[in-house]
């Protein structure tokens, strides 16, 4: 039971803090599509429910299978249908590596 209070809790600590700070607290989701792969489908469901309790709270959702995430938010039949913006995101085209002192960028 506790984890079952714990759980009820961090869905609505956005809208908690946002209220209390008075501002706008964003909730980013990355991967988003996957979210189904951890439990079932349903979980669409679910979250849009509290997603739409949520005051003060916008929501990010991130996800490389851009084919999926297509259908989660403009498929019909789908729980989360219309309740996102779809925005594409440019790629990063890193022209050089010499300004950068970051090994892991250097190619």
């Amino acid at each position: 039971m506790k984890w079952q209070k714990l759980f009820v809790y961090h869905r609505r600590l956005p809208g908690v803090l946002a209220d209390r700070d008075e501002k706008l607290m964003v909730v980013m989701f990355d991967e988003f599509q996957d979210a189904s792969r951890v439990t079932d489908h349903e979980i669409f469901k679910r979250m849009r429910a509290y997603f739409q309790a949520q005051e003060g709270v916008a929501f990010l959702f991130l996800g490389s299978k851009e084919g999926m995430m297509q259908t989660l938010f403009s498929g019909r039949k789908e729980a989360l249908y219309r309740f996102a913006t779809m925005l594409p995101i440019p790629g990063i085209l890193l022209v050089s590596s010499s300004w950068c002192s970051l090994p892991c960028l250097k190619s």
